[in-house]
């Protein structure tokens, strides 16, 4: 892959039909050592690898400041491995130069589940104790939990 920071490209060599984004983000390091290429917007950031117990958790990258992926110029499929995401929401990818069909397919890893959660305010517990039922009571939205 080259790194084309005048037209802010990751362009896709002839027969590369993979990406690995962790080695994408790496090769875009190595790139931007060079201080010639410090001129350019900053390409890639990723979020995650916090260590949640005895693993970390999953990262997903960001192409940002208008970067986008060119693949190579031929009808073929282009497999991305790792969770890519632009900045601004629109695609991570822009078209070849010539009129190919590049068939894009991610393999992604399922690192977040939202769950939706409520803070509750008020909340009592009555009626603990041996041989007796506990009640948990919201006074402000009028729920109760027995057990």
């Amino acid at each position: 892959m080259t790194f084309d920071g005048q037209n802010k490209l990751i362009i896709m060599d002839n027969g590369e039909d993979f990406i690995d984004v962790r080695k994408m983000y790496y090769n875009w390091k190595v790139w931007l050592s060079n201080p010639q290429n410090l001129k350019y917007p900053l390409a890639m950031r990723y979020v995650g690898g916090d260590p949640i117990g005895d693993t970390k958790l999953g990262i997903t990258y960001f192409l940002m400041n208008g970067w986008k992926i060119r693949p190579y110029e031929s009808n073929h499929t282009l497999t991305v491995k790792g969770n890519l995401y632009s900045d601004d929401q629109s695609s991570p990818f822009t078209r070849t130069l010539g009129n190919y069909n590049v068939l894009i397919k991610s393999v992604v890893s399922n690192i977040v589940d939202i769950v939706p959660t409520t803070v509750y305010n008020n909340i009592t517990e009555t009626g603990t104790g041996t041989g007796s039922t506990t009640v948990i009571e919201d006074s402000d939205d009028g729920w109760t939990i027995s057990g």
